[in-house]
């Protein structure tokens, strides 16, 4: 993709598309916060009987659950970056913030606190356990690479795995579990 042509205005990361569709509204979900969803929301809601409670509502729960009540989309793209990536992006739907009442805005902040506690819960709890992964060797130019299946000790904490010898002593390092190539073959022990 050529990006001297009129794809990409000159000097920006994000495509003449992507532009439009922020003065449209529209936003990858990253980049709303809960000042723009409430922005966006107060207006659909000042046309609603009893809009200024629900809005009240909605100011004391967190981005997160905002997000996942207002925001509607995902199906538009437009090319980011220098790399010309393929980001959805997000506007807040009318219908959606019109139909919502002080009961579902409630439910999702109970259902947001109770998987958060669950989270938490996760990342305390610590496993010795075995694992194996995929180590690559050679540079990224090198015409050499290979890969090697290792078989090692580590402790679970959450979403990582932290390298250990077998009494589960940290030894430095860690891998993500959702790593390419990585798979727990054994839980040994709760630490």
């Amino acid at each position: 993709m050529s990006f001297n042509n009129s794809v990409y205005s000159t000097g920006n990361s994000m495509s003449i598309r992507a532009e439009k569709a922020y003065d449209e509204g529209k936003m990858p979900y990253s980049k709303w916060r809960k000042k723009d969803l409430l922005w966006d929301a107060e207006g659909y809601l000042s046309e609603v009987k009893g809009g200024d409670k629900i809005l009240a509502a909605l100011k004391k729960a967190p981005t997160e659950v905002l997000k996942g009540l207002l925001l509607e989309g995902g199906f538009e793209w437009h090319h980011t970056s220098v790399w010309a990536n393929q980001t959805n992006f997000y506007s807040v739907g009318e219908e959606r913030t019109k139909g919502l009442t002080l009961e579902k805005i409630a439910e999702a902040v109970k259902e947001h606190r109770e998987h958060k506690a669950k989270e938490s819960a996760a990342k305390e709890k610590r496993e010795l356990v075995k694992f194996k992964y995929l180590r690559w060797t050679g540079g990224p130019f090198s015409r050499r690479k290979s890969c090697e299946e290792v078989t090692t000790y580590g402790v679970q904490q959450g979403n990582c795995i932290f390298f250990a010898d077998e009494d589960g002593n940290l030894t430095g390092g860690k891998k993500f579990v959702w790593a390419n190539g990585l798979e727990i073959i054994e839980k040994i022990k709760d630490l």
